[in-house]
């Protein structure tokens, strides 16, 4: 499925003007393309792998924090917790097509 994303990303910003070396860095994570021919898809091939790490420690420590919090939580409201992501996860189903 994220292959299917990025590969839809890919084209998306193929048709914007600017970001063709994007699309050829998202084509080489997909598969579809191999190897980086330029210094501008080297740097934006870092540049991606930098926000990629950052994204990955903050979800570490978001995590974490979240973990603390339902520790902390009394019974009724570690129930209500658990049935506001319910009606969050019927929500996002009810939107996709």
């Amino acid at each position: 499925m994220l292959i299917k994303y990025l590969i839809n990303l890919s084209t998306l910003l193929g048709k914007i003007m600017g970001f063709e070396v994007l699309t050829k860095i998202l084509s080489i994570l997909t598969g579809v393309s191999s190897g980086i021919s330029g210094i501008a898809e080297g740097i934006a091939l870092a540049g991606l792998i930098i926000v990629l790490v950052i994204a990955c420690a903050y979800g570490i420590w978001g995590c974490i924090k979240l973990g603390k919090v339902v520790m902390r939580m009394r019974v009724h409201q570690f129930a209500l917790f658990v049935l506001g992501i319910g009606f969050a996860l019927i929500a996002i189903a009810a939107l996709l097509p």
